[in-house]
């Protein structure tokens, strides 16, 4: 059950190591002016005074945890929808390319260095809020299509990009989805331009170089588009969705082991992330060897997530209609795996890939293995008894023809 978040407008939460004592005479002046401030010395921390209310805004220092940390953490924000809401502000030492690249990939309202917080934090978070305010639910809407595309159709995202466009087209964001969107409808030129203009108001735009990049690998520039990505990810590193690109861009310009080296380190970071599980599944299928890849994650990823990765690289071949790899992914999945539980959610998804393939028999087994290793999956005994019903269907159907032409 998802917990109800209660938004609290004049609670602000502030993320610093805890080293960092001094550092709250920055913040005096919030609590002088009405806010509610509350200190927190870990990501772990912070997401569960998340979990339990919505403060107006997020403040980080930038120096209480390691980058890779920090980079995770917003990734998470970002995907959780109940947190769209929350202004995010970091202060930092000094502002360079890395960290702006890091605020435009990741939506971080705005970037104070420590000296600037010292003289004037209050007027900067004030500036902050009044921004945030000023984005349209719209808007709002469109930046968490894109983090959380799994939960919306496409049809349903691309039609709210284009009305975005058409009331926001200065907006950066809405440009970005605007120039994805024509991609996806082969529009290549306009796509190209709108990622040019970006960066030349912004050369640290990150996500402005992955749309660039996706127009050059469109028309088959691999090498070109592999640069782009290159450079954007040392600008931003550890992103997980950039990681799953640059390692499909490698393994379309032939260099397969550059391209496992990155979807590996794409799914320790996230190992739900489908892209780089689909394209490390097609590795693995060309390889024939999925213990190689196995072993590259150097006990990272629990027996569940690495279960997932096989499972989600095969649920993406389904989808796709390719099902003699999905079928190869599924075994590789059941050897990943000593226990029954995920056992039978592996065997369970090959029956649903079975069904689509119209072998009934095939995906009768599979729901019967996983009954055998699960007799409570009650999904697994639905399924036994809707694909009988169909066989024994077919079978009288086929019977009665037979009688007719006698």
């Amino acid at each position: 059950m998802t917990m109800k978040l209660v938004s609290d407008e004049s609670t602000i939460l502030v993320l610093m190591s805890r080293t960092q004592g001094t550092v709250r005479n920055l913040y005096r002046p919030l609590e002088k002016a009405g806010f509610r401030v509350s200190f927190v010395s870990s990501t772990q921390e912070a997401l569960l005074f998340l979990s339990k209310t919505t403060p107006r805004v997020f403040i980080q220092d930038w120096s209480s945890i390691e980058l890779s940390q920090s980079i995770m953490f917003h990734q998470t924000i970002l995907k959780t929808e109940d947190f769209g809401g929350i202004c995010r502000i970091i202060v930092v030492k000094e502002i360079t390319p890395q960290i702006a690249a890091i605020a435009t990939d990741y939506f971080i309202r705005r970037v104070l260095t420590i000296a600037s917080a010292q003289v004037n934090i209050l007027e900067e978070v004030k500036i902050a809020m009044a921004g945030e305010a000023t984005t349209t639910p719209l808007q709002k809407r469109v930046a968490r299509m894109r983090h959380n595309p799994k939960e919306y159709d496409q049809l349903e995202i691309d039609k709210a990009v284009e009305e975005a466009y058409v009331n926001f087209s200065h907006d950066p964001s809405v440009k970005l989805e605007y120039g994805n969107l024509c991609t996806r409808r082969n529009e290549y030129s306009e796509a190209e331009q709108i990622a040019t203009g970006l960066l030349k108001v912004d050369a640290a735009n990150v996500r402005a170089m992955n749309l660039l990049s996706r127009c050059y690998m469109k028309i088959g520039d691999f090498a070109q588009g592999v640069k782009i990505l290159e450079s954007a990810n040392i600008l931003s590193p550890h992103n997980s969705d950039r990681l799953a690109g640059l390692g499909k861009a490698y393994l379309a310009n032939g260099d397969r082991d550059s391209a496992k080296a990155v979807l590996v380190e794409a799914l320790k970071i996230d190992p739900t992330n489908d892209e780089a599980a689909e394209g490390l599944g097609d590795v693995a299928l060309e390889e024939g060897d999925a213990k190689q890849i196995v072993d590259m994650f150097e006990n990272s990823l629990s027996e569940e997530e690495l279960v997932g990765f096989f499972n989600n690289a095969a649920i993406a071949k389904v989808r796709k209609n390719n099902f003699d790899d999905a079928m190869s992914l599924y075994e590789m999945a059941m050897n990943a795996t000593v226990t029954s539980q995920l056992k039978c959610l592996v065997q369970f998804n090959m029956g649903l890939a079975l069904r689509k393939m119209n072998d009934d028999a095939a995906a009768l087994r599979a729901f019967k293995r996983c009954v055998k290793l699960n007799p409570m999956y009650q999904k697994a005994v639905h399924y036994i008894k809707e694909v009988e019903l169909e066989m024994v269907k077919k079978f009288d159907k086929k019977l009665g023809r037979r009688n007719i032409a006698r």
